[in-house]
Protein backbone atom coordinates (compact mmCIF):
# COMPACT_ATOMS: atom_id res chain seq x y z
CA UNK A 1 0.00 0.00 0.00
CA UNK A 2 2.64 2.63 0.73
CA UNK A 3 4.15 1.75 -2.93
CA UNK A 4 0.88 3.12 -4.25
CA UNK A 5 0.32 6.22 -2.51
CA UNK A 6 4.09 7.40 -3.20
CA UNK A 7 3.21 6.59 -6.58
CA UNK A 8 -0.17 8.17 -6.52
CA UNK A 9 1.46 11.67 -5.09
CA UNK A 10 4.02 11.55 -7.48
CA UNK A 11 2.37 11.00 -10.58
CA UNK A 12 -0.69 13.58 -9.72
CA UNK A 13 2.31 15.91 -9.21
CA UNK A 14 4.38 15.55 -11.94
CA UNK A 15 2.36 14.96 -14.37
CA UNK A 16 -0.17 17.96 -13.86
CA UNK A 17 3.13 19.66 -15.34
CA UNK A 18 2.90 19.27 -18.48
CA UNK A 19 3.57 22.39 -20.59
CA UNK A 20 1.58 21.82 -24.07
CA UNK A 21 -1.01 24.24 -24.91
CA UNK A 22 -4.57 23.78 -26.97
CA UNK A 23 -8.28 24.35 -26.29
CA UNK A 24 -10.20 20.85 -25.03
CA UNK A 25 -13.52 21.11 -24.71
CA UNK A 26 -15.13 20.76 -20.96
CA UNK A 27 -18.24 18.46 -22.70
CA UNK A 28 -15.68 15.88 -23.52
CA UNK A 29 -17.11 12.60 -24.62
CA UNK A 30 -14.94 9.41 -24.42
CA UNK A 31 -13.40 8.69 -27.95
CA UNK A 32 -11.54 5.71 -27.44
CA UNK A 33 -10.79 2.59 -25.39
CA UNK A 34 -7.10 2.20 -24.31
CA UNK A 35 -6.75 -1.97 -23.72
CA UNK A 36 -4.08 -3.60 -20.94
CA UNK A 37 -4.04 -6.88 -21.61
CA UNK A 38 -1.14 -7.52 -18.73
CA UNK A 39 -2.96 -5.97 -16.44
CA UNK A 40 -6.82 -6.83 -17.41
CA UNK A 41 -8.46 -3.98 -17.59
CA UNK A 42 -9.51 -1.38 -20.62
CA UNK A 43 -10.68 2.19 -19.75
CA UNK A 44 -12.11 5.17 -22.26
CA UNK A 45 -9.89 8.10 -23.12
CA UNK A 46 -11.42 11.83 -23.93
CA UNK A 47 -11.57 13.30 -26.98
CA UNK A 48 -8.35 15.43 -27.33
CA UNK A 49 -6.48 13.55 -24.49
CA UNK A 50 -3.56 11.67 -24.34
CA UNK A 51 -2.12 8.38 -22.75
CA UNK A 52 1.61 7.34 -21.46
CA UNK A 53 2.11 3.87 -20.17
CA UNK A 54 4.47 3.40 -17.20
CA UNK A 55 4.80 6.67 -16.64
CA UNK A 56 5.51 7.86 -12.74
CA UNK A 57 4.86 4.75 -11.60
CA UNK A 58 0.96 4.10 -12.72
CA UNK A 59 0.28 1.53 -15.16
CA UNK A 60 -1.23 4.30 -17.48
CA UNK A 61 -1.80 7.85 -17.13
CA UNK A 62 -4.40 10.09 -19.66
CA UNK A 63 -3.35 13.43 -19.76
CA UNK A 64 -5.54 16.69 -20.81
CA UNK A 65 -4.09 20.17 -22.52
CA UNK A 66 -2.78 22.76 -20.95
CA UNK A 67 -6.63 25.50 -21.72
CA UNK A 68 -4.44 28.40 -22.05
CA UNK A 69 -0.99 29.62 -20.94
CA UNK A 70 -2.70 30.91 -17.37
CA UNK A 71 -3.07 26.93 -16.96
CA UNK A 72 -0.62 25.56 -14.88
CA UNK A 73 -2.28 22.10 -13.83
CA UNK A 74 -2.68 19.08 -16.47
CA UNK A 75 -5.39 17.29 -15.62
CA UNK A 76 -4.99 13.58 -15.33
CA UNK A 77 -6.44 10.30 -14.71
CA UNK A 78 -4.23 7.06 -13.82
CA UNK A 79 -4.67 3.75 -12.91
CA UNK A 80 -2.85 1.68 -10.59
CA UNK A 81 -3.42 -1.93 -9.12
CA UNK A 82 -1.96 -4.30 -6.37
CA UNK A 83 -2.45 -7.16 -5.11
CA UNK A 84 -4.70 -7.34 -2.36
CA UNK A 85 -5.39 -9.83 0.50
CA UNK A 86 -7.87 -13.02 -0.39
CA UNK A 87 -11.61 -11.90 0.68
CA UNK A 88 -10.41 -8.34 0.97
CA UNK A 89 -13.74 -6.41 -0.53
CA UNK A 90 -13.81 -2.88 -1.68
CA UNK A 91 -15.49 -1.62 0.88
CA UNK A 92 -12.29 -2.22 3.30
CA UNK A 93 -9.82 -2.03 0.45
CA UNK A 94 -11.33 1.51 -0.04
CA UNK A 95 -11.26 2.55 4.20
CA UNK A 96 -7.35 1.63 4.27
CA UNK A 97 -6.58 2.97 1.52
CA UNK A 98 -7.92 6.17 2.59
CA UNK A 99 -6.76 6.04 6.39
CA UNK A 100 -2.86 5.53 4.42
CA UNK A 101 -3.43 8.74 1.86
CA UNK A 102 -4.48 10.98 5.69
CA UNK A 103 -1.00 9.71 6.52
CA UNK A 104 0.99 10.36 3.82
CA UNK A 105 -0.35 13.54 2.02
CA UNK A 106 0.13 16.74 3.47
CA UNK A 107 -3.16 18.55 4.03
CA UNK A 108 -5.04 15.56 2.88
CA UNK A 109 -8.55 16.65 3.46
CA UNK A 110 -11.89 14.49 2.57
CA UNK A 111 -14.82 16.60 0.74
CA UNK A 112 -17.21 13.07 -0.14
CA UNK A 113 -17.39 9.92 -0.44
CA UNK A 114 -19.89 7.57 -2.59
CA UNK A 115 -20.29 4.54 -4.52
CA UNK A 116 -20.32 3.94 -7.85
CA UNK A 117 -20.77 0.89 -10.40
CA UNK A 118 -18.16 -0.27 -12.44
CA UNK A 119 -17.99 -2.90 -14.63
CA UNK A 120 -21.17 -4.08 -12.52
CA UNK A 121 -19.47 -4.33 -9.27
CA UNK A 122 -19.49 -1.41 -6.19
CA UNK A 123 -16.30 1.28 -6.56
CA UNK A 124 -15.96 3.67 -3.65
CA UNK A 125 -14.67 7.26 -4.88
CA UNK A 126 -13.72 10.60 -2.76
CA UNK A 127 -13.04 13.39 -3.45
CA UNK A 128 -10.22 14.90 -1.42
CA UNK A 129 -8.01 17.64 -1.73
CA UNK A 130 -4.20 17.77 -0.60
CA UNK A 131 -0.78 20.42 -1.04
CA UNK A 132 2.86 19.01 -2.43
CA UNK A 133 4.74 22.19 -1.74
CA UNK A 134 2.66 25.18 -2.70
CA UNK A 135 0.90 23.15 -5.03
CA UNK A 136 -2.42 22.44 -4.07
CA UNK A 137 -4.65 18.94 -5.91
CA UNK A 138 -8.03 18.18 -5.65
CA UNK A 139 -9.20 14.62 -7.60
CA UNK A 140 -11.26 11.83 -7.07
CA UNK A 141 -10.39 8.50 -6.89
CA UNK A 142 -12.16 5.81 -7.65
CA UNK A 143 -11.29 2.41 -5.80
CA UNK A 144 -12.51 -1.58 -6.46
CA UNK A 145 -11.18 -4.87 -5.85
CA UNK A 146 -11.74 -8.17 -8.34
CA UNK A 147 -9.86 -11.63 -7.93
CA UNK A 148 -7.63 -10.25 -5.10
CA UNK A 149 -6.61 -7.00 -7.33
CA UNK A 150 -6.84 -3.76 -5.99
CA UNK A 151 -8.01 -1.18 -9.18
CA UNK A 152 -7.59 2.81 -8.31
CA UNK A 153 -8.79 5.04 -10.67
CA UNK A 154 -7.32 8.33 -9.89
CA UNK A 155 -8.35 11.73 -11.39
CA UNK A 156 -6.67 14.57 -10.24
CA UNK A 157 -7.17 18.88 -11.71
CA UNK A 158 -6.19 21.78 -9.76
CA UNK A 159 -9.09 23.19 -7.16
CA UNK A 160 -9.81 25.51 -9.62
CA UNK A 161 -11.05 23.59 -12.39
CA UNK A 162 -12.05 20.43 -10.76
CA UNK A 163 -15.66 21.33 -10.46
CA UNK A 164 -15.07 21.32 -14.75
CA UNK A 165 -13.61 18.12 -14.95
CA UNK A 166 -15.48 16.25 -12.62
CA UNK A 167 -18.30 15.64 -15.62
CA UNK A 168 -15.03 13.94 -17.52
CA UNK A 169 -13.42 11.81 -14.23
CA UNK A 170 -16.93 10.45 -13.90
CA UNK A 171 -17.32 9.63 -17.54
CA UNK A 172 -13.86 7.91 -17.56
CA UNK A 173 -14.55 5.94 -14.81
CA UNK A 174 -17.78 4.51 -15.93
CA UNK A 175 -16.04 2.91 -19.14
CA UNK A 176 -13.11 1.05 -16.56
CA UNK A 177 -13.73 -2.83 -17.30
CA UNK A 178 -11.53 -5.67 -15.60
CA UNK A 179 -11.01 -8.56 -18.86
Amino acid sequence: MKRLLLVFALSVFLVSCQTAQVSVPLDTQVASTYDNSEFGFSIGVPAGWTYEEGAYGTIVTLMSFMEDADDMFGENINVTTEEVPVGMTSLQYFNASTVALKAYLAGFKVHKKGTAIIDGATAHWLIYSFALDDFKVKGKVFMLTKNEVGYVVTCSASPKTFGKYEGVFDRVAATFKVN
